[in-house]
C-alpha cells in the first residue's frame, strides 16, 4: 500500500506541475505518442523516500533523450536512434518531507526518526518558490504557524535540491 500511494503521489505531482507536458510526446500530430515510464527502485530505505524518489524520477526526465521522428511520404514514420533530443520538460518539482512529533517538526528525517513520529508533512515547490501542494498525514492537527514556517522552510530547501537535479542532468535543456 505504501508503494501505491507513492507511486500515485509521484503521477499526480509529475502531471499536475506541468513538469511533462504530454502534448509535446506526439510524435506525428494524431497518429503515435512517446509513452513514458519512470520506475523507481529503492535499493535501500533510510528514511523519506517520497523525497528520494521525486528527485530520482525529475532527474530521470531531464536526462530523458527521444528518438528523432520523421515523416516521409506522409504515412510512413522513420525513427533515428543516432539522432536524439531532450524530452521537453516545464518547472520541475520538488518535494520537501518533515516528520512530526507532537509540536516539532524533524526536516528528512532517518527511518529511526520516522518509526517514533506521528505524522508527516510533504510540501512540492515549483522552481519558481509557488507552493504546488501540502500533503499531510498521521498526526490530526498542526499548528497553523508550524505548517506556514515548514511551507517558507521548503521553499528556500527546494532550491537547493533544485540546483542538484540541474547538476546532475547530461543535456542541459535550452529553453
Amino acid at each position: 500500500p505504501e508503494a501505491q500511494a507513492l507511486s500515485q503521489l509521484l503521477q499526480d505531482t509529475l502531471l499536475k506541475s506541468g513538469c511533462v507536458d504530454l502534448t509535446q510526446c506526439c510524435t506525428a500530430e494524431g497518429k503515435l505518442r512517446w509513452v513514458l515510464y519512470a520506475d523507481v527502485v529503492c535499493l535501500c530505505d533510510d528514511g523519506n523516500v517520497t523525497d528520494a524518489c521525486m528527485l530520482a524520477a525529475t532527474t530521470a526526465l531531464a536526462n530523458t533523450l527521444l528518438p528523432a521522428v520523421e515523416t516521409s511520404g506522409g504515412s510512413t514514420l522513420q525513427v533515428s536512434l543516432k539522432s536524439k533530443t531532450p524530452l521537453p520538460l516545464g518547472p520541475l518539482p520538488v518535494s520537501v518531507s518533515y516528520g512530526l512529533f507532537h509540536d516539532h517538526a524533524l526536516l528528512d528525517p532517518t527511518a529511526d526518526e520516522e518509526a517514533v513520529c506521528t505524522g508527516r508533512v510533504t510540501v512540492t515547490v515549483l522552481p519558481s518558490g509557488e507552493l504546488m501542494a501540502v500533503t499531510k498525514t498521521g498526526t490530526p492537527d498542526i499548528p497553523p504557524k508550524l505548517l506556514l514556517q515548514l511551507c517558507r522552510q521548503a521553499q528556500e530547501r527546494s532550491k537547493a535540491l533544485a540546483k542538484l537535479v540541474r547538476t546532475a542532468q547530461t543535456h542541459p535543456q535550452t529553453s
